[in-house]
C-alpha cells in the first residue's frame, strides 16, 4: 500500500504535503468540470488539443481518467506517476496541427502541437487553480503559505507532464500575475463549440438516478459517459456527497 513506511519513500508526497492534504477530500472531484471549462477558453487548446479526442463530446470521461492520472501522482509510487505521465508526453508528442480558421486573436494557419509549454501550462494552472477555488468554497480557507506549498507540489506535477522550472511561475505571486495575464488578456475566447459543450458539462452531469440507472442527458446526440465505466466511476468513487437533481451520488473516498 502507498501508505505504508516502506512505500512513502518512492512517493513525490507525503502525508503531510500540501498535495495530498488537498486531493484527499472528496469535494476536489467538483474541481475537474471547472477545470475543462477554463481549458477549453483557451483556442489552441480546444480547437488544437481537445477536439483532437472525444474530451469534450465524452466529458467526465476525460474526467475520470485526469481524477486517476492524479491520483496516481499525489498517492502513488513514483515508478507509477512516472509510467502513468511517460506515456501521457508520449501521445502529446503525435498531436500537432493548424488552426483551420482565425479564431479570436489566432489567425487561420496558427500552429499547435499538445507539447507546446504554454499550453500545458494552462491546463496545469486551470487544474491547481481549481482545486484551490473548490477547496476554499467546500472545505476551509487557506493560508498564503499553505498556497505557496501548494503551487510548489504542483510544479512536481508540471515537470512530470514535460514542463522546465523555467517555464512555470516561480512562485506564488508569479502565479497570481500569470492568472491575471490571462484572464484580463486576449488569450482566452470561448468559441461557439465550446460554449455549447460547456452547457452540457454544467447542466448535464452523469449522475446516477434514484433506481441506480444513469440519467440521459436531455440532448438530441446520446452521451456515451452515461455508459462507460469510467464515468460511473466518477460518479461513484470520485463524486463527493452532494445532491444532483434532487438524488444523492454515493461516493466514497478517492484514497
Amino acid at each position: 500500500m502507498a501508505e505504508r513506511r516502506g512505500d512513502r519513500a518512492e512517493s513525490y508526497f507525503t502525508d503531510t504535503s500540501m498535495m495530498r492534504r488537498v486531493h484527499r477530500e472528496r469535494a476536489l472531484a467538483l474541481s475537474g468540470q471547472r477545470a475543462l471549462l477554463m481549458q477549453a477558453a483557451h483556442p489552441l487548446a480546444v480547437i488544437g488539443l481537445l477536439a483532437h479526442t472525444t474530451s469534450l463530446d465524452e466529458p467526465y470521461d476525460r474526467l475520470a481518467r485526469t481524477a486517476e492520472t492524479m491520483h496516481t501522482i499525489a498517492f502513488g509510487s513514483k515508478a507509477d506517476a512516472d509510467r502513468v505521465t511517460r506515456r501521457i508526453r508520449a501521445m502529446h508528442r503525435r498531436v500537432s496541427g493548424s488552426l483551420r480558421e482565425a479564431v479570436g486573436p489566432y489567425p487561420a494557419g496558427t500552429p499547435y502541437r499538445a507539447d507546446d509549454p504554454e499550453l500545458l501550462l494552462w491546463v496545469l494552472f486551470s487544474l491547481v487553480d481549481s482545486a484551490l477555488v473548490v477547496y476554499r468554497k467546500y472545505v476551509r480557507a487557506l493560508s498564503r503559505d499553505e498556497e505557496a506549498a501548494y503551487w510548489e507540489d504542483y510544479k512536481v506535477v508540471g515537470r512530470l507532464f514535460g514542463l522546465k522550472a523555467h517555464q512555470m511561475p516561480g512562485t506564488l505571486k508569479e502565479l497570481d500575475e500569470y492568472r491575471h495575464d490571462m484572464l484580463e488578456g486576449d488569450a482566452l475566447v470561448v468559441t461557439d463549440w465550446a460554449r455549447t459543450r460547456a452547457r452540457q458539462i454544467v447542466l448535464a452531469p452523469p449522475c446516477p438516478s434514484r433506481s441506480g440507472r444513469c440519467s440521459r442527458p436531455p440532448t438530441s446526440s446520446p452521451w456515451r459517459s452515461c455508459q462507460t465505466a469510467s464515468a460511473r466511476s466518477t460518479a461513484s468513487r470520485h463524486c463527493h456527497r452532494r445532491s444532483c437533481e434532487g438524488r444523492s451520488c454515493q461516493g466514497e473516498p478517492s484514497t
